[in-house]
């Protein structure tokens, strides 16, 4: 038997055509949802340490502060590995502040920068400082020396001979002597380009003795 052949009649291209200007329609008037955003990468973050012993200097003006750094990555069991022999990166700071030479936490941006964050060292950022005269008093800023972490010993040490400033804004508090130490946090200053403040001190007259620092 031969194939059956099927032709369209008018009246059957009539009702596509028809049948199509309706779907079209519908298709234009439904609102088509955005499409998703794309999932947010997860930032680079790592370890760095300054291979200079003054650290990472400061921001001047627009010029972030920049420093070559050895890169660390903090493994699963919390100790840090070296990242190759040979990895460093120019790790820049936005701070005004120069930043020590320390195990600085750094993020890369989008455009491959390194840049240490706002909380860049992995301590609370808390120090401990040795008075180096007698408390002068709320609000005057005093002379002090600021110690060392020995790790090995896991307390402060003050082998170093370099003066700094501290302030003390606390209300109804004691001003020891000389000697004395206390618990400081540093933050930026116009007149002296860091300064201490006193979180807690010593009693009148110092735990610690005088002359020690």
């Amino acid at each position: 038997m031969g194939e059956t052949l099927y032709a369209l009649t008018d009246d059957d291209r009539r009702l596509i055509r028809e049948a199509m200007a309706v779907i079209s329609r519908l298709r234009g008037s439904v609102v088509r949802p955005e499409d998703p955003p794309p999932p947010q990468k997860a930032p680079d973050v790592y370890v760095a340490y300054p291979q200079e012993a003054s650290g990472i200097p400061a921001r001047s003006g627009t010029t972030p502060g920049v420093a070559w750094c050895d890169l660390y990555a903090l493994r699963d069991d919390g100790t840090l590995q070296r990242i190759g022999d040979s990895f460093t990166q120019p790790v820049y700071n936005l701070s005004t502040e120069a930043v020590d030479q320390d195990y600085l936490l750094v993020q890369r941006t989008k455009h491959g920068k390194w840049v240490v964050t706002p909380t860049a060292t992995l301590g609370s950022g808390l120090v401990e400082c040795c008075l180096l005269e007698d408390h002068p008093g709320k609000g005057v800023v005093f002379d002090v020396r600021v110690g060392e972490w020995d790790s090995t010993a896991d307390g402060w040490t003050y082998s170093g001979t370099a003066v700094d400033k501290a302030i003390d804004h606390r209300y109804m508090t004691e001003y020891p002597e000389a000697g004395s130490r206390g618990t400081f946090f540093p933050k930026e200053s116009t007149n002296y380009g860091t300064i201490y403040v006193a979180v807690d001190m010593d009693c009148p007259g110092g735990s610690s003795g005088t002359g020690d620092c």
